[in-house]
């Protein structure tokens, strides 16, 4: 189907093949949905597209969306080639990446006039990275999800309170890997994770920020709600890898959790050398039925400060509290589950094990 604006399409789902389609300029705010079609906002329209996309501008406020539709496991459901006419070049929103034919899926498209988007800032201390707003944020997760930034060397200070639905790091190759400094600001994190048998380990360790590895976080607050069916949930961190520091974190987030080895505030530290240090977990830990597979008995060895790690671990918890809520909860530890690895030293719970 080809969409006209908000008063008129072209609907050809019934038929199938959309042709060659050229769209010299104006606001096309859908090429492809679930059913895979060229439309306009979210129609269901058309089902396959078969042929070339032509893409141009004539003012910069056009733009064009392209969904995911093209979907990975359908590669017969792919236009077959997408050019941008007359010079005209696309950039992706929150995103410092000009637009062609192999990363454009999932993006709002807008036109390129010589500057891509950026971070305030530069890579020190002293003028870090700036995060002032929530399309800075987005920013900022895809700087480091694409793999393009890990940050490392790098300072990020978060400027305001923001709400986020995003999460931090890929695993097992584009981790957080700088310094963020939480500047005493909050993340109101509400985040779903669901098992998905195509990338199991992106939907694990569910957390504001998904996979660290050898970075810093200072200063955060994260409350929220966190939704996971998957293993490895965590109130701030999902994974961590190599060698970390969480330094004076707080998290009241709720974690609705149907299975095991979650954490309040770090999830699972793999095999990494990871350090907490004066922070907090004031959250509430509770039972979560997404459907009858799961029920309380599965949210099972709950840790409340760290929840799990790999046999080469080195966890240093250094004057962190506990006084969390817990509900429909098997079985929990106050502290962590680090398996006799690493030091405890001046940790304090309110609730028993």
């Amino acid at each position: 189907g080809i969409g006209g604006g908000a008063d008129f399409s072209i609907n050809d789902s019934q038929n199938h093949p959309c042709g060659d389609v050229v769209i010299t300029g104006g606001q096309v705010t859908a090429i492809g949905n679930k059913a895979y079609g060229i439309g306009p906002g979210a129609a269901h329209v058309g089902e396959y597209h078969n042929g070339t996309l032509q893409l141009s501008w004539t003012n910069p406020d056009d733009f064009v969306f392209i969904s995911t539709a093209s979907a990975v496991s359908y590669t017969e459901r792919t236009l077959s080639s997408i050019t941008f006419t007359n010079g005209k070049q696309f950039y992706l929103e929150h995103a410092a990446a000009i637009a062609t034919e192999s990363n454009l899926y999932g993006y709002k498209l807008l036109p390129y006039t010589g500057t891509l988007p950026s971070l305030a800032g530069t890579v020190t201390a002293e003028d870090p990275y700036l995060i002032n707003n929530h399309d800075d944020w987005l920013l900022f997760y895809w700087y480091v999800n694409s793999g393009t930034n890990s940050y490392s060397g790098q300072y990020v200070k978060l400027m305001s309170d923001l709400t986020i639905t995003t999460t931090i790091g890929f695993r097992d190759d584009k981790p957080f890997s700088g310094t963020f400094l939480g500047n005493g600001h909050t993340l109101t994190a509400n985040l779903t994770g669901t098992i998905y048998d195509l990338d199991v380990n992106n939907e694990q360790g569910t957390a504001p920020f998904h996979y660290i590895k050898n970075a810093t976080i200072k200063d955060l607050t994260i409350t929220g709600d966190t939704y996971s069916t998957s293993l490895y949930a965590g109130g701030l961190v999902g994974f961590a890898d190599g060698t970390n520091l969480i330094e004076g974190c707080i998290v009241t987030s709720t974690l609705h959790l149907s299975n095991k080895y979650a954490g309040g505030i770090i999830a699972h530290g793999m095999n990494s050398t990871t350090t907490l240090r004066n922070c907090v977990f004031a959250g509430t830990i509770t039972s979560y039925h997404e459907n009858q597979l799961y029920d309380g008995k599965n949210v099972i060895e709950i840790g409340c400060i760290w929840g799990w790690n790999d046999d080469e671990a080195t966890p240093t918890l250094q004057n962190c509290l506990e006084k969390g809520s817990f509900n429909n909860i098997k079985s929990m530890h106050p502290i962590g589950l680090q398996g006799d690895k690493g030091t405890i030293t001046n940790c304090y719970y309110v609730n028993p094990q």
